[in-house]
């Protein structure tokens, strides 16, 4: 640690030991000022806690929890944590693997013999670190059919990830956020301990904690006290918005701030208690290759400044989650909201840490480097990711752009974006002009990009036929009228399609809105790709 950091970190000790059990007038008024904008009385809001040591800090509720009775939201109320449950899976197999009923080497196919075989091992590190190749499903839902006003169960989950044949990428060569991985957990540790993740989660965590209000629920019918319901919409004309997904391991818990300050306070109360589990539980897992994710069991460690942070984001319906712990100097946030609006939940989480972790001045950062370089002309161009992303790059005055994001140069083919920095672009010489990766905070591996020739154009009867797939319940086929391709399906009818360049096409189908064309040695299209997001490899065979 610098001598400047530990001076910072002795300073906001002192200051927030002064505490003592609840934070200072002037400090909770400021956090009420910041929080004031759910407190409308007619609307959902929030619920916060503020963890520290023993105590807790800060804790109140705003706005509503249940508009048509009127209930305030408080911080007994109950709410769906959506992503954040992953910290909690994670713990449980951390719990396991330490206790040598589990290795993170481990096949799946160990515990999940009704896995298909993918022709490479998936291990439980790869389920837990999201590099196991699999495919989310919340991508296949809408694929059979999946009413968005229905229920998704647990075996409703397993039913369709059964039929997967083919993955994403190999398992360890990259990591995809994929919910899929932390169902299969909760069967892992069933068919392990013996015990649904709901009894292992109340026994091992939640009544050990008193955390009376927590637990895993596997359905609708299920009564939950001071459920926090989900809204979403603006002022007056806020309507319910349904909570259906009742999968385990990947969501399915619901909490309160009340209970979550428990949780955040063992957390960084445990690399004191039991240091190997705690680094078990927050070490961030490696690819293939080596290379460092940002990402660790259910939680992803990364820097608040000169603070280590342990946090993750939970969203569904209404529900717009934000947990940050601070393992020095043993600070925990909980953010809980019911109005679907995530990004006020991420502004309040940083203005709440503007007063209680307040960062050094600019000055005290590095500054960034600039380069005056000649940039190639070459550069500027239409670029498109496999899986359909674009961006449209400009030289304009000798200044690179990614649309209107203005790029700092460091060398020739090395670029930030000036107004994000951590944003980074490397532009590749390749046999027809450039190829450029963009690798941008967070855990996902950079994205690459191929460059799109002006002369490449698609040859749009190539396209007309069937296709199908056994992986998913839905076929379509493709025709051509009047100098545009349309795609029709029984089930959503029929839907323009627009070519980017030779082998792209898109469509206004908003759960299918990308294909490659996959073609033979003689150039004939044998089949249509899926490639969208982090989906790949998905293939429809033309007929």
């Amino acid at each position: 640690m610098t001598h400047s950091s530990a001076l910072l970190l002795a300073l906001l000790v002192g200051h927030l030991a002064c505490f003592g059990q609840v934070a200072p007038q002037k400090t909770s008024q400021q956090i009420d000022s910041i929080l004031a904008e759910w407190q409308t009385g007619q609307g959902p809001g929030c619920a916060v806690a503020i963890s520290r040591n023993d105590s807790i800090l800060y804790s109140r509720g705003f706005g509503l929890a249940n508009l048509e009775d009127a209930v305030p939201n408080s911080p007994q109320s109950v709410y769906y944590l959506a992503s954040l449950a992953k910290q909690f899976t994670g713990y449980c197999l951390a719990l396991l693997i330490r206790d040598g009923n589990l290795k993170p080497d481990d096949d799946v196919r160990t515990y999940l013999p009704w896995l298909p075989d993918y022709g490479r091992k998936i291990s439980v590190a790869n389920l837990l670190y999201h590099t196991s190749g699999l495919r989310d499903q919340f991508t296949l839902l809408p694929f059979v059919g999946f009413n968005l006003d229905g229920q998704l169960s647990q075996e409703m989950a397993l039913g369709l990830i059964k039929k997967q044949r083919t993955l994403n990428f190999p398992p360890g060569e990259k990591f995809s956020y994929c919910n899929t991985n932390y169902i299969l957990l909760a069967e892992i540790l069933s068919k392990v301990s013996g015990k649904s993740l709901a009894a292992f989660a109340d026994s091992a965590i939640f009544r050990p904690l008193q955390m009376n209000s927590s637990r895993f629920v596997r359905s609708s019918t299920e009564i939950i006290k001071n459920r926090a319901n989900s809204y979403a919409g603006v002022a007056s004309a806020y309507g319910n918005v349904s909570h259906n997904i009742y999968t385990q391991g990947d969501g399915g818990l619901f909490s309160s701030v009340s209970d979550m300050a428990k949780w955040m306070r063992h957390l960084y109360q445990l690399n004191e208690k039991d240091s190997a589990l705690f680094q078990l539980l927050t070490t961030p897992g490696r690819l293939n290759n080596g290379h460092p994710l940002a990402y660790a069991m259910g939680i992803i460690p990364d820097q608040y400044g000169h603070y280590r942070r342990l946090m993750h984001k939970g969203a569904l319906a209404g529900y717009k989650n934000f947990m940050a712990i601070y393992p020095q100097p043993k600070l925990g946030i909980i953010i809980l909201t019911n109005g679907d609006d995530g990004p006020k939940t991420n502004r309040a989480m940083e203005a709440i840490l503007g007063v209680l972790l307040p960062l050094p001045p600019a000055a005290n950062w590095p500054t960034e480097t600039r380069k005056t370089v000649v940039i190639p002309a070459e550069l500027a161009g239409d670029y498109i990711t496999h899986s359909g992303s674009q961006i449209h790059i400009t030289l304009k005055e000798g200044k690179l752009f990614d649309g209107d994001l203005e790029l700092s140069s460091h060398t020739d083919h090395r670029f930030r974006q000036i107004a994000n920095p951590q944003s980074h672009y490397h532009f590749i010489k390749v046999a027809k002009g450039y190829g450029l990766e963009v690798e941008k905070p967070g855990p996902n591996a950079a994205a690459v990009y191929r460059t799109i020739p002006s002369t490449e154009k698609a040859v749009l009867k190539d396209f007309i036929g069937s296709y199908s797939t056994t992986e998913v319940d839905f076929n379509f086929t493709i025709s051509l009228s009047k100098g545009r391709l349309w795609l029709s399906n029984n089930r959503h009818g029929r839907h323009e399609l627009r070519t980017v360049g030779a082998n792209d096409l898109y469509t206004d189908l908003f759960f299918v809105d990308h294909f490659v064309a996959i073609r033979s040695e003689k150039g004939k299209i044998t089949a249509l790709e899926y490639a969208s997001g982090d989906t790949a490899g998905l293939l429809f065979e033309k007929h």
